[in-house]
């Protein structure tokens, strides 16, 4: 006898749905992070409010050289979709290696808004199964990437001990009306 038998999912609505659609549009929601690399392919930990604000600190952070080229991007967290037509083709497919023709043109009628609030449903019960078993992934997706080039470095502030616009305080200046300046 096969378990199943006595289960009965013909009436089934889940009383949670309204607030399990959410979780599934969320995999298209950004975090809004930056992130920066220097290869395009790994991406720092370090996280930065904004694009501009990446741009400024990362070829500083990295110790790049001018001109060196750098990549920023946003952050977008990733959330796994169950996809409900892969589901129902799956499903379809063991009915037909476990029935045989019988099962022939099962499922085939089933609605794109049908198919849709499978994969919603779905969704949102294996993204709730990886919270509750802490198997939420700890990595995300890079989008809308641009290319940079890390900027000459500020120059370091100098002090010109021969300034003739400004005496030096607590000196005594003398102007002998030529380049050069004598301290007393």
């Amino acid at each position: 006898m096969n378990p199943l038998d006595d289960i009965h999912l013909i009436n089934f609505v889940p009383k949670a749905l309204p607030e399990l659609e959410p979780e599934a549009k969320a995999n298209r929601e950004k975090t809004g992070d930056f992130v920066a690399s220097t290869d395009e392919e790994s991406f720092s930990s370090d996280n930065y409010d904004t694009r501009e604000e990446a741009v400024l600190c990362f070829p500083e952070e990295m110790g790049l050289e001018e001109g060196e080229l750098f990549f920023v991007a946003e952050k977008r967290e990733f959330i796994p979709t169950v996809d409900g037509d892969r589901v129902i083709e799956n499903a379809y497919e063991e009915a037909c290696e476990n029935v045989g023709e019988v099962a022939d043109g099962w499922l085939d009628g089933v609605k794109k808004g049908d198919r849709e609030l499978l994969t919603d449903m779905l969704t949102g019960a294996f993204n709730r199964w990886l919270r509750e078993t802490n198997n939420f992934p700890h990595f995300y997706a890079c989008e809308n990437v641009t290319e940079h080039r890390a900027p000459a470095p500020p120059p370091e502030p100098q002090l010109d001990m021969f300034d003739k616009k400004k005496p030096l305080p607590g000196r005594l200046n003398l102007d002998l009306g030529r380049d050069d300046r004598f301290e007393l």
